[in-house]
Order: C-alpha cells, then sequence, then structure tokens
C-alpha cells in the first residue's frame, strides 16, 4: 500500500465515522423530543383541560389576559 492509497482510506474512514455519528445524532435527537412531547402531553392530561386559568374568577383570567401587571403597595 503506498501513501495515496494510506490518505484515501484515511479520508473515506473519517468520512464514513462522521456520517454515521451525525446519523445516530439525528435518531437519539428526534426521540428524545418525541419522548418530551409525549411527556408535556401527560402532565397536560394531570392538570386538566383548563389548567392555566383560575376557576371561578373572571378578574384574573382578563388581568392575565390583559398583561396588566398590578404593582404592590409599599
Amino acid at each position: 500500500m503506498d501513501l495515496e492509497h494510506g490518505l484515501l482510506l484515511g479520508f473515506l474512514g473519517c468520512t464514513v465515522t462522521f456520517v454515521g455519528f451525525f446519523t445516530a445524532f439525528l435518531l437519539i435527537n428526534y426521540s428524545k423530543k418525541k419522548e418530551l412531547k409525549r411527556l408535556e402531553e401527560i402532565e397536560k392530561r394531570k392538570k386538566g383541560p383548563l389548567s392555566d386559568h383560575y376557576y371561578g374568577d373572571d378578574t384574573v383570567w382578563k388581568l392575565k389576559n390583559q398583561n396588566i401587571k398590578i404593582m404592590p403597595i409599599v
């Protein structure tokens, strides 16, 4: 084997390694996002359909939707 073949095999080896690691990264990232979405859905179901609203208090909901901040009196 001469220098050309050595360099060619080194380049091919590095390319195959890079492509393999990148494919593994994409697969793991996809499965992690899928798992996170599934866990968020479970948490949302635990909280109920109106988890971000206070039941029976319309004033809090109106202030929350208008982005009004109430400053405490010091």
